[in-house]
């Protein structure tokens, strides 16, 4: 476990995890991040698990068991993380008495392999179909499949129904073409049943045994081709395909790079009266996404079959399979499968769930068998571990209940990152003479229900954020009588400024916290070195900034910063303090750097960017100002000040703050407090803080010839200024009137201070 204090609401730094893994990289880790609230208490967290070996693929069969007559096992896998295309490795092995019990193959992610079964495959108790992902050198986990033979079962032939070059989905308006055997064409019918609920087609299969079935939106989803006899016994094949939405829609913007603030124009084109949702934000939440989130329904559960009221909207079929004599077929398959596999490998089956619901229960089945200490042992292996549990004695293991997921999330890209490989375009956007200040920071520019007409295309103007980046615009589209959602090409849109302020500061913080705010000044493709100026502006009575030593505004140097073409980032960071709670505002300027006489450099030169953030001030909760003493003289009387009305016997608590002043025996002018305060002896003090400020004058102000009715001849200033300035006079000359030993020409010359001030202020409210 590490710990890290965060200061600024930001924290961001490389953090070795390389004592959480195994050096062989083949465990998985669960990586829990937690941040707590000194301030509140709140805390929050969040775990990533990270498998650099994780599947990031399914396996389903197309059907789920086979016979003797089965001639090939169709097998269909999907993406759940993984690239599609990307190269899988298929192992089948039978369990049973062959000669050649292993056979391999490849295919890719997201394509269905037609795997032929070998002639004395006849004798296989289960097929077990593994895959395996090649990740450069090496492998990843496996994902197992059980495929169980049905004998003597006359309910079910999996043999019937024989399709060419089957694919993984076809699109609405396409066509699935079946054949089956030609001699019992005249007694079989079919029925397609999609999301175990809607019945789309039936009928009878033709004398030539074909069937051509043309794919519709009512069958967008899973569904299951039946083809059954109701001669003497119902017996019935069945094969699973997929059917998506063969869509035509399209979204495009006016335009693909804009400047923050501007408006662009997005054209929706899908059905006629149909609805569009198009959802636009910043790209970098697009590395946040974790990939099939949502959990697939089961495949082969067969509901339709038995008790299908127990799911809602289910469909009901009836007398098509003798379930209770599939279920004993299966059952003695699977358990001559569990006792050929310890005799194969040594071990019993250790394999994750799969989305084969029947693949899972011979699972359980074979695992209960092999597991069972019944079972005669053979001489590859009697030593006692975690894969023969048998000889240890062991309970029963059941598999994972639970779908192995991939979570595939990028680290978010660090700012400086993003604003050079993102914007390395050649294209440059000529400055407005007068930047707008830049405050509208959403993550999220639009998210909204767009109905599109009669024409089915509608356009959407919007006013983009102030955020300088890259907005990913995406949108689906539905139309009446569609089944699924259409999903348009995603559109990007870029935001762009030669050179623009990025601050990092919290927009919550607590009264009296001090954080640092982090101004990154960014430039796109600089031709020269260029020196600019990072001011601040617009701040209230609530902040106090630290812009220079000794109160001073500070100087050019203090808040430079430099950019050229091999360093187009520089940073500046500023602290600032917050005073009072509420909400409150501070502008960052980025100043061309310039000088003129008599000026400040923060109120001359070209404004190239402005940024205004809005931050709330919040009380800490769990905070109580129990002592606070202002003291503006030295020499004021001494006081002694307890914090606690009780009296002091047993029963004084032990928390109390005792609070002394006395005069230092050495120095007559010097004030010293003690404050003593118990603890519990179960507390433990972290940090006193001690807040210490000084009275100090206030240059004048320059003000502009618009605010002349405001201001003096002499000098130009404020009203508020020769107020302030007559306040630290009044308050040296008090400190310099109580002194023991006092200098009667420092009085004199306080006194025509206060004199000369009093006479500004006469004549500023003439």
């Amino acid at each position: 476990m590490r710990i890290f204090q965060i200061t600024d609401g930001i924290w961001q730094q490389p953090v070795n995890l390389s004592s959480c893994f195994s050096d062989s990289r083949r465990q998985a880790s669960i990586i829990s991040v937690e941040i707590r609230d000194r301030g509140t208490g709140n805390r929050g967290e969040s775990t990533v698990t990270f498998d650099p070996l994780a599947a990031g693929f399914e396996i389903v069969p197309l059907r789920p068991v086979f016979n003797a007559r089965t001639k090939n096992i169709l097998v269909m896998t999907y993406s759940t993380g993984a690239p599609t295309s990307a190269v899988l490795g298929i192992s089948f092995h039978c369990l049973g008495d062959v000669k050649q019990s292993t056979k391999s193959t490849e295919t890719l992610v997201g394509n269905v392999l037609s795997f032929a079964k070998p002639s004395d495959w006849d004798r296989c108790h289960v097929i077990v179909v593994q895959a395996t992902r090649h990740v450069g050198t090496m492998k990843t986990r496996t994902k197992t499949l059980m495929l169980p033979i049905m004998v003597d079962v006359s309910s079910m032939e999996p043999s019937w129904i024989e399709i060419a070059s089957i694919r993984a989905a076809y699109a609405v308006g396409e066509s699935l073409n079946v054949t089956v055997p030609k001699a019992m064409a005249r007694s079989l019918n079919y029925l397609v049943l999609c999301n175990s609920l809607s019945v789309p087609a039936t009928g009878q299969i033709r004398d030539d045994g074909t069937l051509t079935i043309r794919m519709t939106r009512a069958m967008i989803g899973r569904c299951i081709l039946f083809v059954y006899s109701l001669d003497n016994k119902p017996t019935t094949d069945m094969m699973q395909f997929n059917v998506v939405e063969q869509c035509q829609v399209s979204t495009f913007a006016s335009r693909d790079t804009i400047k923050p603030g501007t408006s662009v124009t997005f054209t929706l084109n899908g059905e006629p009266h149909g609805i569009a949702v198009m959802r636009a934000m910043d790209d970098r939440l697009n590395s946040l996404n974790v990939t099939n989130e949502a959990i697939r329904p089961k495949s082969w559960d067969f509901s339709m079959f038995h008790r299908p009221e127990l799911k809602a909207n289910q469909a009901k079929l009836l007398n098509f399979v003798a379930l209770k004599e599939v279920r004993r077929a299966l059952e003695l398959s699977c358990a001559l499968g569990g006792s050929s596999y310890f005799q194969q490998f040594g071990i019993c089956p250790d394999a994750k769930v799969t989305q084969s619901a029947l693949s899972n229960f011979c699972l359980n089945v074979m695992v209960a068998k092999c597991m069972n200490p019944e079972q005669p042992t053979v001489s590859v292996s009697t030593a006692c571990d975690s894969k023969n549990p048998r000889n240890c004695g062991l309970p029963l293991k059941k598999a994972a209940s639970v779908l192995e997921r991939f979570s595939n999330i990028q680290a978010l890209r660090a700012s400086d990152d993003i604003s050079v490989n993102m914007f390395s375009d050649n294209e440059r956007l000529a400055e407005e003479d007068s930047p707008k200040i830049r405050e509208r920071f959403h993550e999220v520019w639009l998210f909204d229900a767009i109905p599109l007409g009669a024409s089915g295309t509608a356009s959407r103007t919007l006013k983009a954020p102030d955020t300088v980046g890259r907005w990913s615009v995406s949108s689906v589209f539905w139309a009446l009588g569609q089944r699924d959602l259409c999903p348009a090409a995603n559109v990007h849109v870029t935001s762009k400024k030669d050179v623009f302020l990025e601050v990092d500061l919290p927009k919550s913080v607590f009264i009296n916290e001090t954080v640092t705010a982090k101004v990154s000044v960014i430039a796109l493709n600089p031709q020269r070195e260029t020196k600019y100026s990072v001011c601040l502006s617009e701040m209230s009575r609530k902040i106090c900034a630290d812009l220079g030593s000794f109160g001073q505004l500070g100087q050019p140097s203090y808040s430079r910063v430099v950019v050229s073409p091999s360093q187009p980032i520089d940073t500046k960071t500023f602290t600032l303090r917050f005073l009072s709670t509420g909400s409150t505002k501070v502008t960052f300027q980025l100043r061309e750097e310039t000088s003129f006489p008599g000026k400040h450099h923060c109120d001359i030169g070209e404004v190239y960017d402005s940024v205004r953030l809005n931050i709330f001030i919040a009380k800490r909760d769990e905070t109580e100002e129990i002592y606070k003493r202002l003291i503006l003289n030295a020499n004021k009387p001494l006081t002694e000040v307890r914090l606690s009305n009780a009296v002091v016997d047993a029963t004084t608590p032990r928390d109390i703050f005792h609070v002394t002043e006395y005069r230092s025996p050495l120095n007559a002018d010097m004030l010293v407090t003690d404050v003593h305060t118990n603890i519990l002896d179960s507390d433990a003090v972290y940090s006193y803080t001690i807040d210490i400020s000084k009275f100090l004058p206030i240059q004048p102000l320059d003000v502009s010839f618009r605010r002349s009715r405001r201001s003096l001849e002499q000098g130009n200033s404020f009203l508020s200024d020769i107020l302030k300035k007559l306040s630290v006079e009044l308050y040296q000359f008090k400190r310099i009137k109580m002194l023991q030993h006092t200098d009667v020409r420092t009085l004199e010359a306080s006194e025509n201070r206060i004199g000369s001030c009093c006479d500004i202020r006469y004549a500023a409210v003439l």
